[in-house]
């Protein structure tokens, strides 16, 4: 007698996903709450270190840099190169940069130069914190 076997067929199989990628990670999932938390802050600082001209490439939108270093930091992820690495190999990350992935170069060039702006997230973030009660 053969011996039957679950076999991976190695993505050849169509279909078996969910239509969405938000529908593969729960609702009490980290990458909601930092995203949640993100649209609610002020990234203008953020936002004036760029062209206004619209030349050259266009940069990832700050909310996305800054959704995608939390996150990874919140996760124990710390190097733009795990970073980067993240953003093919965590749903959370990608579901973040919406199925794009930035290079280490981006992650740590956007982490260089917005340093002061990260700073002065803390006074933001520790507002919004006390208007949850999670801060005296």
């Amino acid at each position: 007698m053969r011996r039957t076997w679950i076999a991976n067929d190695r993505g050849r199989q169509g279909a078996l996903l969910p239509v969405s990628a938000h529908d593969l990670l729960p609702a009490d999932h980290l990458v909601w709450d930092i995203l949640a938390m993100v649209d609610v802050l002020d990234l203008s600082a953020f936002e004036a270190a760029y062209r206004a001209d619209g030349r050259g490439r266009p940069p990832f939108h700050p909310r996305v840099m800054l959704a995608l270093i939390l996150y990874c930091r919140c996760k124990g992820i710390m190097s733009g190169r795990d970073i980067a690495a993240a953003c093919y190999d965590d749903l959370g990350a990608r579901i973040i940069t919406g199925n794009r992935q930035p290079d280490r170069s981006t992650v740590d060039r956007f982490i260089g130069t917005h340093r002061a702006a990260l700073k002065a997230l803390l006074a933001q973030t520790l507002r919004i914190g006390h208007a949850e009660g999670l801060v005296d």
